[in-house]
């Protein structure tokens, strides 16, 4: 017995040294997906029918898909207020931690409550009427992409033999966020470095740079900043420094003045883009009942 016991130690100890220590082989990479916020009406809250004697309660359940979310903020929208006569539609719930190196599946649940009587002081004669529920939220975001680049200030002179790859590595086609660093082209000459960022609108929403997020113009949305672009600790210049969606896509142009050296390497870029955006679920229908009709 003893000795099938050690033979059953030194295997297991044989099997346990085979597996890899290193923890970054198994960690996925977490700035994935072009979710954001997520939210739905916990069933029958609202209900799809309620007599004119009942409150009506809205319990909306949410949760952050995305990386970190600044500042989200609720609007329950959609209905007559003077019927329905809800009070601080408006709820702000504090900063959204997301997902992260420990957590690749984002926030957990959060929920919002509304509830309120019905006014049916004006409404005796009708039968029944309907009324519509919607929640828009708003929030902060950063879309962060960090692909590795070739550096080289003689990847164009035909005499230099081939050296560093010039094709972008680890970008991705989505950074955990609802806007997406989808595609960075890269030219050099000798002694300057530019890059062609293209961004995609993945998301359901609405990208904007400031304003009310329920009364925005035509010149607000669909606009990000590029917060920064960095390389080795250095800052690109980028034109424009502020990004307009033409369907949903939009790109910039950044340089970067580089030495005229005989060395090549490759080395993270950082690419740092700041908005709000803006959701709205699908409303919900409700039939209210009179039951004191008239």
């Amino acid at each position: 017995m003893k000795k099938e016991i050690i033979v059953f130690v030194c295997l297991s100890l044989f099997l346990i040294s085979c597996v890899s220590t290193d923890s970054s082989s198994n960690t996925e990479k977490w700035r994935s997906g072009t979710q954001g916020i997520v939210m739905s009406f916990v069933q029958n809250n609202p209900p799809s029918e309620v007599v004119s004697r009942s409150d009506v309660t809205v319990l909306l359940e949410y949760s952050n898909k995305g990386a970190a979310i600044t500042n989200p903020r609720f609007y329950l929208t959609g209905f007559d207020s003077t019927i329905l006569p809800f009070r601080n539609t408006v709820v702000s719930v504090g900063n959204l931690a997301g997902k992260d190196n420990y957590n690749s599946i984002g926030s957990q649940p959060g929920f919002v409550k509304w509830e309120t009587g019905i006014n049916m002081n004006s409404l005796r004669e009708v039968d029944s009427f309907k009324q519509y529920l919607s929640v828009t939220a708003c929030y902060g975001y950063q879309t962060i992409a960090a692909p590795i680049i070739c550096v080289d200030s003689q990847k164009y002179d035909y005499a230099a033999p081939a050296r560093c790859d010039f094709s972008i590595k680890d970008l991705g086609s989505s950074q955990g966020a609802p806007v997406a660093v989808t595609e960075v082209k890269q030219k050099a000459t000798t002694d300057e470095m530019f890059i062609e960022i293209h961004v995609d609108n993945k998301g359901s929403g609405t990208p904007y740079l400031t304003g009310d997020c329920l009364k925005l113009g035509y010149d607000q949305i669909d606009q990000l900043s590029i917060a920064e672009v960095t390389m080795s600790g250095k800052r690109f210049q980028c034109a424009p420094s502020n990004i307009r969606l033409v369907n949903g896509k939009g790109y910039a142009i950044c340089s970067l003045k580089i030495n005229n050296a005989n060395t090549y390497y490759e080395t993270p870029l950082t690419i740092r883009l700041s908005y709000n955006y803006r959701d709205t679920m699908p409303r919900k229908e409700i039939t209210i009942i009179n039951v004191d009709k008239k």
